[in-house]
């Protein structure tokens, strides 16, 4: 049976700056169906044109938020109109990625089983594969997949008890029922589809030309807050499917700004940048980097391929929190002699934090602010310490300080909204930290951090910044990045988007990613 689907991006405003960027997650699926024969097209409103529309809301005061609700419910009516208008639709899989957009996925879903229930309804995305069990036993989604196993799902679409014995999803009946899984299932390598024909959104300057390619194949070693990954590695493939992809987006797009997604070592650096470099070049590298796995050699490749951004999670400045809160293995001094080095070679070094946890006071948040300093970073995230399932916080979380409330974390999982100030709890926190102490202490540290030049920015914003402007200037156009996204200015974030494309596009950029020489070091050259 061949289907006609819609896969569908609705992303909560103001938009995060990642939703202004292709989303590999769509463009893979419907890879997948096309080279099955079905027929498919990808809706994506992480568009300026959505930008625009919201600066209705922008009038101020109480009537701000008022108006801002009215957009949002308006928005969400014409899609779930313009999809009961689709002739011929069989499913509509809906994308994920933060609790945020859940929230929208659940208010459009709902509409739409009202006003079209013939119409079957798939969630995949991040938050929807960390939480998966939960939402599919909910009863709100027909299935709960991943973005491999959706085109496998189509295979099946006419007989619906055979969905959940497909790797990868999880239906309200099955979820009970792992074993009819195969562990060590990776999913056939699919190109991304990025035409303007499938993917509309990517016509003209609608979105940041920053191409995500991720490595497949197993992560690096699990951490205190790391869900179990069954995923295996196929062997010999990881890397050579990341270059094939490069080259596949390449040629769609003459695109030549690429960011590696995956906690790397130095193994897999040495892998990876070589063959990156033997197949292309002028490539404008960055890359996620695990410390645990990391060591001067990997250091030493990042700067000599010209890898231009680097992110890192640091999670805490303390050795005691890293070691007996997060489960890290790395020490702190090699570490900062480490991202130091990389500093001195011009790399934009961005560092991920968990603050506060439940053991964090002002010893440890000193600790933190001298590591990152020292270290020489130059954005930070700050992100609060998150419960996943099966990880070891959640097994143990009394111990580690948690106080969980199942319930209504399940209605959080859910992107259930009940009263606007718990719209953003997770259904638990941490042991002897109110809101009030938390958000000081979060606008402490980042106080202290601008006062070393460190600023709060999204890891993909810095590197943004890095090709867009000059690196004396990276900070400014950070600063301007955050205000069009708050303040809802279309007009500048487009200007943005045109110089990044523009950039993004021309041979003529900075740091490139060059084959690896090692005669060059002797002739001083």
């Amino acid at each position: 049976m061949k289907t006609r689907s819609v896969l569908l991006y609705l992303p909560a405003l103001p938009f995060r700056v990642e939703a202004l960027f292709p989303q590999r997650e769509l463009a893979v699926v419907a890879g997948a169906l096309l080279e099955e024969g079905h027929q498919t097209e990808i809706w994506d409103y992480g568009v300026v044109e959505e930008v625009a529309r919201a600066k209705e809301g922008m009038v101020g005061g109480r009537t701000r938020v008022w108006l801002r609700a009215r957009h949002e419910a308006e928005r969400r009516s014409q899609i779930v109109r313009r999809l009961c208008r689709e002739r011929g639709l069989d499913f509509v899989a809906i994308l994920a990625q933060t609790h945020a957009d859940m929230v929208e996925a659940l208010h459009v879903g709902r509409a739409l089983r009202r006003a079209a229930p013939r119409i079957r309804q798939f969630l995949f995305g991040e938050h929807a594969v960390s939480f998966q069990a939960v939402l599919a036993s909910a009863g709100d989604w027909d299935a709960v997949c991943t973005e491999e196993s959706l085109a496998q799902l189509a295979r099946v679409f006419g007989s619906p008890p055979q969905w959940g014995s497909v790797h990868g999803v999880c239906t309200g009946i099955s979820s009970a029922a792992p074993a009819a899984r195969t562990p060590g299932f990776c999913g056939a390598f699919v190109l991304p589809e990025y035409s303007e024909e499938v993917y509309g959104a990517m016509a003209g300057a609608h979105k940041f030309r920053l191409f995500a390619v991720p490595r497949r194949g197993p992560q690096t070693g699990a951490r205190h807050y790391d869900s179990p990954a069954p995923r295996a590695a196929v062997p010999g493939a990881a890397w050579r499917h990341s270059v094939e992809e490069v080259q596949w987006i390449q040629r769609q797009w003459g695109a030549r700004v690429f960011y590696l997604r995956g906690r790397f070592g130095t193994l897999d650096l040495l892998q990876g940048l070589n063959a990156l470099s033997c197949r292309g070049s002028g490539l404008v590298l960055g890359t996620e980097c695990d410390l645990d796995y990391m060591d001067e050699e990997a250091a030493d490749l990042l700067a000599r391929f010209g890898c231009s951004f680097v992110s890192v999670d640091v999670d805490s400045g303390s050795q005691r929190l890293l070691e007996e809160f997060y489960g890290r293995r790395f020490g702190l001094s090699k570490a900062e002699q480490l991202l130091r080095g990389l500093r001195g070679a011009g790399v934009h070094i961005h560092a991920r934090l968990q603050f506060p946890c439940a053991e964090d006071d002002y010893h440890t948040r000193a600790e933190t602010v001298r590591f990152l300093s020292r270290a020489g970073v130059s954005t930070v995230e700050l992100t609060a310490p998150k419960i996943r399932p099966g990880s070891v916080w959640r097994q143990r979380a009394d111990e580690f300080g948690f106080i969980l409330q199942p319930r209504r974390h399940a209605d959080w999982c859910r992107g259930e909204e009940e009263a606007a100030w718990r719209r953003r709890a997770p259904g638990y926190r941490l042991r002897g930290w109110g809101r009030r102490r938390k958000a000081a202490e979060r606008e402490h540290l980042l106080c202290e951090l601008a006062e070393r030049g460190i600023q709060e920015a999204p890891a993909a914003a810095g590197l943004l910044a890095r090709v867009s402007s000059r690196i004396d200037s990276e900070q400014s156009y950070l600063e301007g990045l955050h205000g069009c996204l708050t303040n809802f200015d279309a007009e500048a974030i487009y200007a943005m988007i045109r110089g990044f494309n523009d950039a993004a596009s021309s041979s003529t950029v900075t740091s490139v990613v060059q084959r690896r020489d090692e005669m060059r070091t002797a002739v001083g050259n």
